[in-house]
């Protein structure tokens, strides 16, 4: 298989920059990022973008946006050409339409152990739940949120006295971590998913 992955990297929050930048820094081609349009934030309600298209506008990455991918993207995504599809609290059901476009399949960073804690907010629900370990599973994106078949997880306890921002910026950088196992395993043909 090729030396360098070519990588549509759909993302919106703080939590996929690391993941987006570890994919950038190891040599990847980030063939663009999918992102949702800038957002008023503040008591001015300033025209903000999200955080993965401010790490990508700062590294020349092209951006796409869009209020409905599944509607308005497919035809500038087939037209990337891309081997991966990598989703990371990308905030939007991909269609089986999207999820059929790359060469592979669609990769997913989701900062818990499935199949617990699934969807939007799985940070603080494993911290309300009061569990004591927690972690990332790259999986194969599927239809259904969080339902995908899994590549692996990677566990970490949770610290005592640990918040949802501190575990919040250990999760990610862990993904950003798991992602560069899960692109080598592509790379190598070793990628075996589970149910």
């Amino acid at each position: 298989m090729e030396n360098k992955l070519k990588i549509v990297f759909f993302g919106t929050p703080e939590f996929a920059v690391k993941p987006l930048a570890a994919l950038y820094e190891s040599g990847e081609e980030i063939a663009a990022v999918v992102t949702s349009h800038d957002k008023k934030v503040g008591r001015k309600q300033i025209l903000t973008p999200s955080a993965v298209k401010a790490y990508a506008l700062e590294k020349g990455i092209k951006v796409l946006e869009y209020t409905s991918v599944r509607k308005e993207g497919a035809e500038d995504l087939r037209a990337l050409g891309a081997d991966v599809f990598v989703t990371c609290a990308f905030g939007q059901i991909l269609s089986e339409e999207i999820l059929a476009i790359p060469k592979y399949y669609t990769l997913n960073i989701h900062g818990s152990l499935l199949p617990k804690y699934r969807g939007a907010s799985p940070i603080q629900s494993a911290l309300l739940a009061g569990e004591k370990k927690t972690g990332v599973t790259i999986m194969k994106t599927a239809f259904e949120t969080d339902a995908g078949d899994i590549l692996f997880e990677r566990e970490t306890d949770i610290g005592e006295d640990e918040n949802a921002g501190d575990l919040f910026v250990r999760l990610s950088a862990l993904g950003a971590e798991c992602i560069l196992q899960a692109v080598a395993l592509v790379k190598s043909g070793k990628a075996a998913f589970t149910p």
